[in-house]
């Protein structure tokens, strides 16, 4: 069992109901929160890496036993330094003034803030609590458990939202817009499902001959892996082949840039060079480095076509008003001139524009307002050169809402969001 999976396996149902009844919110909700609060955490640490400071509150939490106390510290209970060392803990990795990470948390799983962030506490407490126990007992330095944590950081990725990982400042979130991509795997999970029994069975069918040909003890190596489909619509894609390919491209490349950036807050930037010779500095993860490290990749020359209908690409940094499918926010239009000078760079090229809406309004308002934002979106893009039949639109309405209606209208923007995929 790796790291990841015996961290997960250590916060019980019993602690989820218990953290429900101690911060007076639904169970699901709060399970979901926990769901990402520790993969974007855990990841923080590998990224950051052993310092001096972090390497002391590890020490402390595993001298004061907090993996073993975790009960306590989900219903509550004020051990003696176990929240001071979880909030300090989760201070080092996202940073102390960070108010954009709870928010995020908060606005994804349907919790109130405060929730959130007395969570995001105990969350860090107990994976303070495992590194230090590991540290302390075993008599190993916290880099060496980093160590062995590294190569899981993909499949935690997976796991943390896009707005969420970005809120932390988690570099190479270049994760697709799995709600709108699993739309498009409603119709194709039995075709998925199928390929998956069907390399299920060559696998053993190999491996029993295998087994059958060293029976003098020779060692059979299955080099070949199976990851089942999960049911959530936030993860679904990523684990698809044509999605992985692009995510494990997107994030080998993230991976190398930008690491030593000294203040985790702060977005770190990237730059492209476009084939017409301009430079493009773009957020790490956006759209646009997105985009870009993916037209550049064999992952999008040998796409297939439904590999293409999964890899929906969100856009970061677009904003509509509540209620308008024409007025976008401040600070939209710059992504939107860089995503049509990468367009005009790639003639070629064609795209999926789809609109997203929140929870409040009917269902036909929320459909007509979604088809609304995508073709006004198209409708700039065409203006600054991009010829018109390059691009088509969709409305997904609030089909793929997270945010519940009472939630404030900021809490609820990261539903009506506008998404692209390529096409073909």
């Amino acid at each position: 069992m790796t790291h990841y999976e015996s961290l997960k396996e250590s916060i019980s149902a019993q602690m989820l109901k218990t953290a429900t009844a101690t911060l007076h919110e639904d169970e699901k909700k709060v399970s979901a929160a926990v769901s990402m609060l520790l993969p974007s955490l855990l990841v923080r640490f590998i990224d950051q890496g052993e310092t001096a400071r972090t390497n002391e509150t590890i020490r402390e939490a595993g001298r004061a036993g907090l993996f073993d106390r975790r009960a306590e510290l989900f219903a509550g209970h004020g051990i003696e330094g176990g929240m001071n060392l979880g909030e300090r803990f989760e201070n080092e990795l996202v940073g102390a003034d960070n108010k954009a990470y709870p928010k995020a948390v908060a606005a994804a799983s349907g919790i109130s803030v405060a929730s959130a962030d007395r969570l995001s506490d105990w969350v860090a407490a107990v994976i303070a609590g495992y590194v230090g126990s590991k540290a302390v007992e075993d008599n190993r330095s916290a880099a060496s458990v980093t160590s062995e944590l590294r190569p899981e950081r993909d499949t935690m990725l997976r796991d943390i939202p896009v707005e969420v990982g970005r809120a932390a400042g988690i570099s190479g979130m270049c994760a697709a817009r799995g709600a709108a991509a699993a739309k498009g795997n409603k119709k194709s999970n039995w075709l998925i499902w199928l390929i998956i029994v069907a390399v299920i069975l060559i696998i053993i069918i190999l491996s029993v001959r295998s087994c059958n040909r060293n029976r003098a003890g020779d060692v059979v190596v299955v080099t070949e892996s199976v990851a089942a489909v999960p049911a959530d619509k936030t993860s679904a894609v990523a684990q698809t082949a044509g999605e992985a390919r692009t995510a494990n491209t997107a994030s080998a490349v993230a991976q190398t840039t930008g690491r030593a950036q000294a203040n985790a807050n702060e977005p770190v930037f990237v730059e492209h060079r476009l084939p017409d010779g301009r430079m493009m500095r773009v957020a790490e993860g956006g759209c646009e480095d997105c985009m870009l490290k993916y037209l550049q990749s064999d992952a999008y020359r040998n796409a297939s076509n439904e590999e293409l209908r999964r890899n929906w690409m969100q856009f970061d940094n677009i904003d509509f008003q509540q209620g308008s499918g024409t007025v976008l926010e401040g600070g939209s239009m710059e992504q939107l001139e860089n995503i049509a000078a990468v367009l005009k760079n790639y003639p070629d090229v064609k795209i999926r524009i789809g609109g997203f809406a929140d929870n409040t309004g009917t269902r036909a308002v929320n459909n007509r307002i979604s088809r609304e934002r995508a073709e006004y979106v198209k409708s700039i893009l065409v203006k600054d050169g991009v010829k018109a039949d390059r691009i088509s639109t969709e409305g997904f309405g609030n089909e793929f809402a997270t945010v519940p209606v009472d939630a404030t209208a900021a809490q609820r923007a990261v539903d009506r969001g506008i998404a692209l995929r390529f096409t073909k």
